[in-house]
């Protein structure tokens, strides 16, 4: 069931903070959040999800954080 507030379901949030966490690893971070076995599966259906709008705002959404870190220790 999709979130209100973001329109992800809890499975693809933690896609995205997975990803981030693996440094853009989209079929690391699909194996872990999908609990999939194959890397193959894995790697497509993590190209699919990072071509979607919603995934790539909440995935920038979780990045600004340490970009504003980043910035700050410059």
């Amino acid at each position: 069931m999709a979130n209100n507030s973001t329109g992800l379901t809890e499975k693809m949030k933690l896609f995205c903070r997975e990803y981030v966490k693996n440094m853009g690893n989209g079929t690391q971070a699909y194996l872990i959040a999908y609990d999939s076995k194959s890397e193959k599966a894995a790697s497509i259906e993590a190209s699919k999800l990072l071509r979607r709008d919603d995934i790539t705002e909440y995935i920038s959404a979780l990045n600004k954080p340490t970009e504003n870190r980043i910035q700050n220790e410059r």
